[in-house]
């Protein structure tokens, strides 16, 4: 995924996955594929 997608996409969907740690942004894989089976 790029940068852009998790920013401008991800991180705008309620109860995301993806986390910020100061500049970076992660995920762990299970929850990450998990949210994306819900969200199809």
């Amino acid at each position: 995924m790029s940068a852009d997608f998790v920013r401008d996409t991800l991180l705008q969907i309620e109860n995301t996955p993806v986390r910020q740690l100061g500049g970076r942004y992660y995920c762990f894989e299970d929850e990450l594929m998990m949210f994306m089976r819900r969200h199809r």
